[in-house]
């Protein structure tokens, strides 16, 4: 058997080293019980800063809801009127977006009166309320959604059957700096893939997209999609 043998200076040294850590041990006692705690009041922030984030959250989108519900109540307000005849209601050019109908009618549409029934359907229309236009051929029906869309934030989603028809009408939009595209069996690949990640929001932070039109075939196949869409714009 091996037999370690230590000097007296050796063994002195040792005994410095020990009583140095014992005083260091006595002067900063960093126990196990500190240690759990100082865990459990990290964990403890860190909870109330997600509980903050939600809460944030939260009032953002009471605040938003907040908005939307002071619009739709004065416009409301703004459409009760002590006329019984419902368009003379309508024909009012004294709304909170009459201005801006204005400005659109003769800036970006150049058309210096509204046809019959334009003006009413846009008001009706634009105070969020439910309207059925029947009107002839040529009648102006297209302005009645087109300037409300213009004016109006999100995406307005036209169907109709008649491609060459939205051909001719996406025409002559891009030509007023409007931007309208078509979502039918002709479009292609990506332009579909794009238009539908601006649909469920993966690709709307700059888009500029005001009026969208689809064929019942299209609408029908990204319903989905197109009603998350809408529910998420109400």
């Amino acid at each position: 058997m091996d037999c370690i043998v230590i000097s007296d200076e050796e063994n002195e040294k040792m005994n410095s080293i020990n009583t140095v850590r014992q005083f260091e041990q006595i002067n900063n006692p960093i126990t196990t019980y500190d240690n759990d705690e100082l865990i459990a009041i990290e964990l403890e922030i860190r909870d109330i800063d997600q509980q903050i984030n939600r809460l944030r959250q939260h009032r953002s989108n009471l605040t938003k809801r907040q908005q939307q519900l002071k619009e739709t109540i004065k416009r409301n307000q703004q459409t009760t009127t002590t006329t019984n005849n419902p368009h003379e209601q309508w024909q009012r050019t004294d709304f909170s977006w009459s201005s801006k109908v204005n400005e659109m009618r003769t800036e970006i549409f150049q058309i210096n009166l509204f046809r019959p029934w334009q003006l009413e359907t846009i008001n009706v229309t634009l105070a969020g309320h439910d309207c059925i236009l029947i009107m002839p051929t040529g009648g102006g029906k297209s302005l009645c959604y087109q300037l409300p869309a213009v004016i109006s934030d999100g995406i307005t989603i036209v169907v109709s059957p008649l491609i060459s028809l939205v051909d001719d009408q996406i025409y002559a939009l891009r030509n007023l700096n409007i931007d309208a595209r078509s979502l039918n069996t002709s479009t292609s690949r990506d332009e579909q893939t794009e238009i539908l990640h601006i649909l469920d929001g993966r690709n709307n932070s700059g888009s500029t997209l005001k009026i969208l039109y689809l064929t019942p075939g299209m609408f029908f196949l990204n319903m989905q999609k197109i009603t998350n869409y809408i529910v998420q714009l109400n």
